[in-house]
């Protein structure tokens, strides 16, 4: 047969079917082939966890939590919570992610007391702050910092563990105010 490039082939402009045979060569070594249905093939993949369905729109490809097969899910989360000044240093679990996630961006803020974003995947963590009395810590040890205005009173935290449903901040701080901040939490799978 002579050279023909493949997209030249009349016989691929079609889907293949169950029954079609597929020659699959092997080149590497002593050149060998072995014939098999596209239903085999097809087959194959989906027992093996490469069967790539198309999800549904806006979802990306991951491995289950059992690690054992693929599904199709958001991996995107934002979670609202809130933490208090006069809140108990120690660990908070937060749930209700619907996923175990791997990496979080955390924004921290209050009215006429200060912002914080921090980002944290239990490796690398760090957060910026700018509070009304203009103090502006930048930290490598803490993906969350609170104040009251003056940056007397604070508390901060990072990631101590993800978890299957969300994750586990452990917090500690300085004195105590009854003041609460909101916290956005971006999480990702």
């Amino acid at each position: 047969m002579a050279e023909v490039k493949i997209t030249d082939l009349v016989e691929l402009n079609a889907t293949p079917d169950d029954a079609d045979l597929l020659e699959i060569v092997d080149v590497g070594g002593t050149p060998t082939s072995k014939k098999i249905t596209v239903a085999n093939l097809r087959g194959g993949l989906a027992s093996s966890g490469a069967n790539l369905a198309i999800g549904s729109a806006n979802y990306k490809l991951f491995v289950n939590a059992a690690g054992n097969a693929a599904e199709w899910a958001n991996g995107i989360v934002v979670l609202n919570v809130t933490r208090a000044l006069d809140a108990a240093a120690g660990d908070v679990s937060y749930s209700g992610v619907g996923f175990k996630p791997s990496s979080a961006i955390f924004v921290a803020g209050l009215s006429n007391h200060g912002i914080s974003i921090g980002m944290d995947n239990m490796t690398a963590k760090g957060v910026s702050c700018v509070f009304a009395a203009a103090y502006t810590p930048n930290h490598n040890n803490f993906s969350i910092w609170i104040a009251n205005a003056g940056n007397t009173v604070y508390q901060y935290a990072f990631i101590k563990s993800f978890d299957s449903d969300g994750f586990t901040l452990t917090w500690a701080g300085v004195g105590s105010e009854a003041i609460t901040y909101r916290i956005r939490c971006f999480l990702l799978r």
